[in-house]
């Protein structure tokens, strides 16, 4: 089990690293460090998860919405297709 300092650390890289900010040369130490313990990498990965997961559900929404419009301007299209 990582400690609780250890954590902290790990998501102050990925929230850095998420905002692509330049990190301290002891957090690239520990990126580092991250990279090549698969502990460490699945805390960071899951927690930029987390992060992101906000952007993907809005992506997804607006996808959603954009879809439903197309579908409505299709949709008058063909009642004014018929009009004529």
């Amino acid at each position: 089990m990582l400690d609780q300092q250890v954590l902290e650390e790990i998501y102050t890289i990925a929230e850095k690293v998420g905002a692509h900010q330049v990190l301290t040369e002891r957090e690239q130490a520990m990126y580092d460090d991250i990279l090549e313990d698969a502990g460490y990498y699945q805390v960071f990965c899951l927690y930029t998860a987390m992060i992101d997961f906000p952007t993907f559900y809005e992506q997804s929404v607006s996808g959603e919405k954009q879809k439903v419009k197309e579908w409505q301007s299709e949709k008058i299209r063909e009642i004014e297709k018929h009009k004529n």
